[in-house]
């Protein structure tokens, strides 16, 4: 067991967490594993990059440059993927850190007040209009009454109701006579209206008067 400073403990006890995970990994050496572990606790042995995924390795044969890969005998015999003491070195390095450095702390956010919900509106008003052909409900709201009713006014002006002919409202309202089922026509006198028609050139009232 390598002996590391009182202060490199946690390091230390990173780093062995870091490698009893990583041993369990398709590919990884045990041999290999443990030259890694020691490598990872000689200080400045590891020496990562701060804004890359590579870092520079010493040990007693030089200094490698490790990044995914690696110039090393044993790396190069073995070709991509290949878990050298190196590699391994580096990515228990890394994982030690990170665990050490724990997650990062919440993003605090400032408090924001909930928008206050909109009063209901003291004047409005349903109105059920035929625009383009199609039957639309339209709601008019306003904090003064008299200035919605100007508003729908101008709104019932701009889209006036289908006027039906007078003669057409006088036979859509004339009553049917009960004796011989043919419109009747309205009579007004002294201001008196009755209903009649004409059969056999007489006057019939049915049972209208």
């Amino acid at each position: 067991m390598t002996t590391v400073p009182e202060t490199r403990a946690p390091f230390q006890q990173a780093v062995l967490a870091a490698a009893q995970a990583l041993v369990t990994q398709p590919g990884v050496d045990r041999e290999r594993l443990k030259k890694a572990y020691a490598i990872a606790l000689d200080p400045g042995a590891v020496r990562l990059e701060e804004d890359a995924d590579g870092a520079l390795v010493s040990t007693e044969s030089g200094t490698r440059y490790v990044n995914g890969h690696c110039a090393c005998a044993d790396f190069r015999q073995h070709g991509d993927g290949w878990w050298c003491k190196h590699r391994l070195a580096v990515t228990l390095t890394k994982q030690a850190k990170a665990a050490l450095m724990g997650p990062p702390p919440p993003v605090e956010r400032p408090h924001t007040a909930a928008a206050p919900a909109l009063p209901e509106a003291p004047a409005s008003v349903n109105v059920r209009l035929t625009i383009a052909g199609r039957e639309v409900q339209v709601t008019l709201r306003d904090t003064d009454e008299q200035r919605m009713l100007t508003r729908l006014a101008a709104l019932l002006a701009q889209y006036p109701a289908a006027q039906a002919s007078g003669e057409g409202d006088q036979t859509d309202a004339a009553p049917i006579c009960p004796v011989h089922h043919v419109t009747m026509r309205p009579h007004t006198k002294h201001g008196e209206t009755w209903y009649s028609h004409k059969h056999h050139g007489q006057w019939c009232r049915g049972s209208h008067r």
